[in-house]
């Protein structure tokens, strides 16, 4: 019956392909009485050596993933070691005893797989994706390396240059720059406030005895969560992680010790002057960390405020008064503590007016309980999105080893689902007034070097502080796996093609809508219009316009994306599985009934050319535009596919 109405949305559409992941009860989770588990058939083990072991066999297809999680990040540092976490997460991969430098990466990508690492402020994770008849393989390659890697002096002396270019990188990043600078300026105390990467003179200055006792104090095995999830057999798995973790080095440990942050007492401004050709804007409060009680109710008010055009300041300040280029909003919580930030770019000349429009819609909460058809779409906003991270191995062991090793158990992340739900109007009422106060905020702008823009302390305040009457609105009181499905290829009548694969695991649907077209095939003097026609595409049908479109797609829950690329252009979309056939209803609307609106072509153009503009202040996007340009001379790849001023604007 599904599969039908899908076909019938369809019968009518251009599509080059369409490709499907049909997740469970397609239409039968209308009213779901709890929601789904996130740990279902994930068994945790303690080794004797204290290794915490996480196994969740996923059948669905012949891959897996393995994930070393190690409770470790940049705020364990002292201050001369600031960066020592991230340097060490590149010298994991440089040699063991048992494998040379190359080796490590080699025996994972000959295989087919994929291995990579990051560091945050709390943890370093390394991690594989590979086909699970080369399982043994990942299993010993990473733990290998986080049990023996020999930190060569050679090789560290030459990652160290490596680790410096990175940093010199990150200096030509604007955004990076103002993440730095929030940072610097919320934490005054607390390790939060250093770069994870470190400073120049800190990172020259490592040496392999200060690797060495980082390493002898943190990776240790009661420090260490080991997740495993694809297809394989647990009791196969946890044996041969039992046996190569056998000679686990003995090193002392040590618990963290970290300088807590000071109460913040008044608001922070800072306005940085720099060669830039926009103004990048960050509002950041403190909020408690993750276990807290309240970061349900944050993540939710994060949506409300900032997730997509149909959010609060989308549609104030971009869609309304069209004053800036692009804004949001995040819930960034960390173990100790977090920040509730608000960020946008724009014209210098629209600065104090953006201002005035984020307090407005800040003060809006404050003051008035939201409503609730608004508060479900932004709870469904949030389960989606949880939801649709856990569709691959690599998305189910990350929020599995992230539950574990944030706060201490993995069944924290199906806790979490049902707190979000639980969610109430005057839960977002509470914690806006609680955190999104002037004197818990901190501002920071990067400004045009010769811009006459002022940040003041007491205006930014003025605007932000909110008469707290009691609140309008109506206070309350108050199996292992499912065996592997086949792609099955249609091919309609209209010459159609639609793949079809089945995965039961999630209650979620993907869809992939792909034309031929990309820049290989623009017409000479029209570089950048296939992005410009993507862009449009949702910007406005024979039914409904760009807002009608926005408010029904976030309203699921969903996510519905233009793209183009070189070769291709369409749509991409997530679904939870009750909303299977709205969902194909508006994409099909959206690709047969597109109207591209007068009013809204130029919003994209202004869009793409605010685009263009921003990659003067980007060094690599700028890098990558001269190769291409280089290397294709005589081909339609030699232009950005942004294209340029001179093209978007005829």
């Amino acid at each position: 019956m599904v599969k039908n109405r899908i076909f019938m949305a369809l019968a009518n559409c251009l599509i080059g392909l369409i490709c499907l992941c049909l997740g469970s009860q397609s239409l039968a989770w209308e009213s779901p009485a709890a929601p789904p588990s996130v740990t279902k058939g994930a068994q945790r083990y303690k080794l004797e050596n204290g290794l915490t072991v996480i196994l969740k066999e996923d059948h669905t297809s012949p891959v897996s993933a393995v994930q070393v999680w190690v409770k470790t990040g940049s705020a364990n540092e002292r201050e001369k070691e600031a960066g020592i976490t991230h340097l060490i997460e590149h010298m994991i991969f440089k040699g063991t005893k048992k494998r040379k430098t190359g080796e490590i990466a080699r025996a994972i990508e000959s295989a087919g797989g994929q291995i990579n690492a990051y560091t945050s402020y709390d943890r370093t994770v390394y991690h594989v994706e590979i086909r699970s008849s080369h399982l043994e393989t990942a299993l010993d390659v990473l733990l290998d390396a986080v049990q023996h890697s020999t930190f060569d002096p050679t090789e560290l002396a030459r990652e160290k240059e490596v680790v410096l270019e990175e940093y010199r990188r990150s200096l030509d990043s604007p955004t990076r720059r103002l993440a730095k600078a929030v940072m610097r300026l919320c934490f005054h105390k607390h390790p939060y406030g250093r770069p994870i990467i470190g400073y120049e003179d800190t990172i020259r200055s490592f040496d392999r005895n200060a690797i060495l006792s980082y390493v002898d104090r943190w990776y240790t095995p009661k420090n260490v969560v080991l997740v495993v999830v694809g297809d394989f057999d647990s009791q196969e798995v946890l044996n041969k992680v039992r046996f190569l973790t056998r000679d686990f080095p003995k090193r002392r440990g040590q618990r963290p010790l970290r300088v807590q942050e000071p109460a913040q007492r008044q608001l922070r401004q800072r306005l940085l002057h720099q060669d830039v050709k926009q103004v990048y804007l960050d509002m950041s409060w403190h909020i408690p960390g993750l276990s807290h009680p309240d970061t349900p109710a944050l993540d939710v008010l994060e949506i409300l405020l900032g997730y997509g055009k149909s959010s609060r300041l989308y549609d104030r300040l971009k869609s309304k008064e069209n004053l800036v280029h692009d804004i949001d909003a995040s819930a960034y919580e960390m173990l100790d503590s977090g920040l509730f930030s608000i960020e946008a770019t724009l014209q210098p000349g629209n600065l104090h007016r953006a201002l005035k429009g984020i307090a407005k819609e800040v003060r809006a909460v404050q003051r008035r309980l939201v409503p609730e058809a608004e508060l479900q779409k932004a709870k469904k906003i949030v389960e989606a999105d949880f939801l649709y991270a856990m569709e691959t191995a690599s998305g189910q062991a990350r929020t599995l080893g992230f539950f574990e090793t944030m706060t201490g158990d993995m069944r924290h992340s199906d806790e979490y689902l049902r707190q979000v739900r639980a969610v109430s109007p005057e839960d977002i009422l509470r914690v806006a007034r609680t955190y999104l106060r002037p004197s818990n905020m901190s501002a920071v702008a990067i400004v045009p070097k010769d811009s006459p823009l002022s940040l003041e302390r007491e205006e930014v305040e003025s605007l932000f502080r909110a008469n707290l009457a009691p609140p309008k609105g109506q206070l309350r009181h108050g199996k292992s796996g499912v065996p592997r499905s086949s792609i099955e290829k249609i091919v309609l009548m209209n010459g159609l093609r639609l793949l079809v694969k089945e995965n039961h695991n999630l209650p979620v649907v993907s869809v992939v809508a792909v034309f031929l077209g990309g820049s290989r095939l623009e017409p000479n003097g029209k570089w950048g219009i296939s992005g410009f026609v993507a862009e449009m595409l949702t910007r406005g049908t024979t039914n409904m316009s760009a807002r009608d479109i926005a408010l029904v797609v976030e309203g699921m829950g969903a996510r519905l994306n233009a793209f183009s690329g070189r070769n291709s252009f369409g749509i991409t979309g997530k679904f939870l599985s009750r909303d299977l056939a709205r969902g194909f209803d508006i994409l099909s609307e959206i690709i047969k009934n597109p109207t591209f609106p007068a009013e809204e072509v130029e919003k994209v153009r202004i869009d793409l050319l605010q685009t263009i503009k921003a990659k003067q202040d980007r060094p690599m996007a700028q890098l990558f535009d001269l190769f291409y340009a280089t290397f294709y001379k005589h081909h339609p790849y030699g232009h950005p596919k942004t294209g340029t001023e001179q093209t978007v604007r005829e």
